[in-house]
C-alpha cells in the first residue's frame, strides 16, 4: 500500500513483499471432464523485463536479453516413471534441436523431500542466442509435474542459483478429479 505525503512530514516507501516470498501459483479452475480425458495445466512465470542497454556509440538501444523463465506443466493421469518422460523429452528435444547438448543429469530432492530426476541442456533454438534449461520431473498421485529453468547461456548462475532453488521449492495441489494413486516417487507426511 503507497502511503502520502502530508505537509511538512516525510513519506514511508510503499511495503512490497519479499522477493523471496512464497506465492500461491494462478488457479487454473475446475470443470466437469470425462474420467478418460487427460488434464494439463500451464504456467509460466518470467522475471520483469529488462530496458534494454544503450548502445552510445550507434545512438540506438541494444535490444533486451532473453528473459529467465520458470514453466510448470502438470498432467495426467501418467502410468510412466518421471525417467522414463525425462527420456522421451530428450529424444524429441534432440529430433526437432539437432544442437542440443547434455551438460548435466541426475536426482534432485526437492523441498518436501520428493525426488525427481532433471537434466541441464544447452541448445541454440536460433542463431546467435544460446540457451541454458533445467527440465525437473516429479509424479505425484500418477500427476507428471514437468518443470523447466530457462535462461541465456551467458546467465548460468542465475539457472543454478536462483531458478532451480525456486523450481525445488513446488509443492503440488491436486488436479481435481485426476489421479488416485500414492506418488511414485514415495509419499511423505507432508505429501501424502
Amino acid at each position: 500500500m503507497a502511503t502520502r505525503a502530508k505537509r511538512g512530514s516525510t513519506a514511508q516507501p510503499a511495503m512490497s513483499a519479499p522477493s523471496s516470498a512464497v506465492r500461491g501459483l494462478p488457479a487454473a479452475g475446475s470443470m466437469r471432464i470425462p474420467s478418460t480425458w487427460e488434464a494439463e495445466t500451464l504456467i509460466r512465470l518470467a522475471e520483469p523485463l529488462d530496458e534494454g542497454l544503450a548502445a552510445p556509440l550507434a545512438r540506438k538501444e541494444a535490444g533486451h536479453r532473453p528473459r529467465a523463465n520458470v514453466r510448470v506443466v502438470r498432467r495426467g493421469p501418467v502410468t510412466a516413471s518421471a525417467e522414463s518422460l525425462l527420456d522421451a523429452l530428450l529424444a524429441e528435444l534432440r529430433s526437432t534441436v539437432p544442437s542440443v547438448k547434455e551438460v548435466s543429469r541426475g536426482l534432485l530432492a526437492f523441498d518436501d523431500g520428493i525426488q525427481g530426476p532433471f537434466v541441464t541442456v544447452r541448445y541454440e533454438p536460433i542463431a546467435g542466442l544460446r540457451t541454458l534449461q533445467t527440465h525437473l520431473f516429479r509424479i505425484d498421485e500418477r500427476i507428471l509435474t514437468h518443470l523447466t529453468g530457462s535462461v541465456a547461456d551467458r546467465d548460468a548462475d542465475k539457472l543454478e542459483l536462483e531458478l532451480v532453488p525456486m523450481m525445488k521449492s513446488f509443492r503440488p495441489e491436486p488436479l481435481h478429479g485426476v489421479g488416485t494413486s500414492k506418488s511414485s516417487a514415495g509419499a511423505s507426511e507432508d505429501n501424502p
